[in-house]
């Protein structure tokens, strides 16, 4: 699957890209907006509350995966619902990295829920409805 890569460093950029066979498309703040179906925001980009410009189109066919773990729901994640998008939040990876941990020690499946609503008990994230 073709992918290109943005990142703030170019040396770094250009270097994982080509580890991975990738295009490297310059930085992300460079204010181009990029046509995509996946966009995976691994950046500290959200962790605050205030507004970030992304280098993507948001819009129905997209996917967007955002790894900031951050009480309450990035930027990106409101404004990638508001789009129609599908999105995964940081701290859906959280929960789903938790999963699969447990099950690699203990060999035993558990449901994500479990971690979602552990973290949801310890207020790291805004209460699911």
């Amino acid at each position: 699957v073709p992918f290109t890569v943005l990142a703030r460093d170019a040396d770094r950029g250009r270097r994982f890209a080509a580890e991975f066979g990738a295009a490297y498309g310059g930085s992300p703040l460079s204010g181009e907006k990029l046509d995509g179906t996946i966009y995976v925001n691994a950046t500290p980009m959200g962790f605050s509350d205030e507004p970030v410009e992304h280098p993507v189109r948001l819009h129905r066919g997209l996917a967007v995966l955002d790894l900031a773990y951050r009480p309450g729901e990035t930027t990106l994640v409101l404004e990638g619902r508001a789009a129609g998008s599908r999105v995964v939040s940081g701290l859906d990876f959280l929960a789903r990295q938790g999963a699969c941990a447990f099950a690699l020690w203990t060999r035993r499946i558990v449901n994500v829920d479990l971690f979602r609503n552990a973290l949801d008990t310890n207020r790291i994230g805004s209460p699911r409805s």
